[in-house]
């Protein structure tokens, strides 16, 4: 049981260690990702109209 007790309390003091993100920082981040996200999401787009062209042009059905 003084294991587990143990175990418990090193969990709550490595809580308290942690430098969890501010509202601001998190922002900034979020904005970053979504971002990436859209140009990633744009440049899939581009390849697959590429491709689809690309396909119709040989007369792949």
């Amino acid at each position: 049981m003084n294991k587990v007790k143990s175990f418990f309390r090193g969990l709550r003091n490595e809580r308290r260690r942690i430098r969890w993100i501010k509202g601001e920082e998190l922002t900034k981040v979020l904005y970053v990702v979504l971002a990436y996200a859209v140009v990633i999401g744009l440049i899939l787009v581009g390849y697959d109209y590429i491709v689809i062209k690309v396909l119709n042009w040989i007369n792949f059905s």
